[in-house]
């Protein structure tokens, strides 16, 4: 398999691509932003050394079992089974946020294959300092091993990215074009959508090179970006309807206007994209005790004036509008 690789991954795939589990460090941790490729290279690691004593799951699914191995009082084959592996690869520990019990599980399930000489392999989103939610002694078990940054990619490197991806599965399109679809992206994975859905978009159209098509389809992506349910749009909208700038929503300013339309935006965000406290926390770079008041500030807040509960059903109704 051909992998693309550039200074955004060139570490992490250099130390996983010839992986040795005679010689490599007990536990390796990759962490990045989203949709940079940390699960396709635990997959590469996976498929060189697959066996059945290496082992792939997802940190959910670790979670999921151990739950259910519990209520079911059978930790004891669940332990034997997860343990009873030279190679654990493990996917997604961000997803193991607030699951108290199964990071105790996890410590000790470390602690034991690395005592009898087993290696680890894990991804994490994000940097580490969002990984806090971790005990102490876990942290220091991740962290402490090799740890391997994937990067965010630059603009140009989602150029190259874009026409990588397009020559692998024989896409004709115009060079300008892909540069013109890479800058609308973030990410590999925004790469792959965007190309796959133009791809479809023009598939019964005569003029699927021209700028023509490439700028139709541009506007009907916008369009159907902005109702995507997530923070930044959520802000943005409130943006629209209060009048206040979306970085001054998520900024500092105690000017009366902005902060209560921070307020809204906590309240929004909770529950239209369910995020928890950390996690609002993390988003507006404030303490989550600080969104929980906010939260329940803002609920007050409709109690008093109408006008707010109205403002939340629109905004309500436009993201519903989006997912239908």
């Amino acid at each position: 398999m051909e992998w693309f690789v550039s200074r955004f991954n060139q570490l992490a795939f250099d130390a996983l691509h010839e992986y040795n589990l005679e010689t490599v460090y007990p536990i390796t941790l990759i962490y990045g932003p989203c949709g940079v490729g940390k699960t396709e290279l635990l997959r590469m690691v996976y498929h060189q050394n697959k066996s059945p004593q290496v082992l792939l799951m997802d940190a959910q699914i670790f979670s999921q079992r151990y739950v259910l191995a519990a209520q079911n009082h059978c930790l004891s084959e669940f332990r034997t089974r997860i343990r009873n592996h030279k190679l654990l690869i493990l996917d997604q520990l961000e997803r193991l946020e607030g699951k108290k019990n199964s990071l105790e599980e996890l410590l000790h399930t470390l602690d034991s294959l690395t005592n009898n000489g087993a290696k680890i392999i894990a991804s994490f989103q994000g940097e580490p300092q969002r990984a806090a939610f971790l005990t102490k002694r876990l942290y220091s078990r991740l962290f402490g091993g090799l740890t391997l940054p994937v990067l965010t990619p630059t603009t140009l490197e989602l150029v190259e990215y874009a026409r990588f991806y397009a020559r692998s599965r024989s896409l004709i399109i115009q060079k300008d074009i892909l540069s013109k679809l890479a800058a609308q992206a973030e990410n590999l994975t925004d790469v792959q959508k965007l190309l796959n859905e133009f791809v479809k978009f023009t598939e019964n159209d005569l003029k699927a090179s021209s700028y023509e098509c490439w700028e139709e389809y541009l506007m009907l992506y916008r369009e159907k970006n902005s109702l995507k349910l997530i923070p930044d749009n959520v802000i943005q909208k409130i943006s629209e309807m209060t009048g206040i700038l979306a970085e001054e929503i998520k900024g500092s300013s105690r000017v009366p206007s902005t902060a209560a339309a921070r307020k809204f935006a906590v309240y929004a965000i909770r529950k239209l994209c369910a995020l928890s406290y950390p996690q609002l926390g993390v988003y507006f770079q404030r303490a989550h005790s600080v969104m929980m008041k906010s939260y329940q500030q803002f609920e007050d807040m409709q109690k008093e004036n109408p006008e707010w509960r109205q403002k939340f059903e629109i905004l309500k109704a436009y993201f519903d509008k989006g997912e239908g």
